[in-house]
């Protein structure tokens, strides 16, 4: 699956491997891939002032972290 946020300029494929460990329990290591923002200026025009790899090291971390936050909501 891709999920591309054409605002942002942004496309991530992201990785669920649920794997059943024990009766009622599931490990669920994940991943995922994560273009480059096309126009980080879109997200916020202080960004052009900012290093383009630290941006993109940025965004990948929010998307990252926004994604796992999403799968532990399906979980509680």
């Amino acid at each position: 699956m891709e999920v591309e946020v054409r605002a942002f300029g942004t496309r991530t494929c992201p990785f669920v491997c649920a794997t059943p460990v024990d009766a009622g329990k599931l490990e669920m290591p994940v991943a995922m891939r994560l273009r480059e923002a096309a126009n980080p200026a879109s997200l916020n025009p202080a960004l052009l002032l900012a290093p383009r790899c630290m941006v993109n090291s940025r965004i990948a971390r929010l998307t990252f972290k926004g994604f796992v936050r999403g799968l532990m909501q399906d979980f509680l």
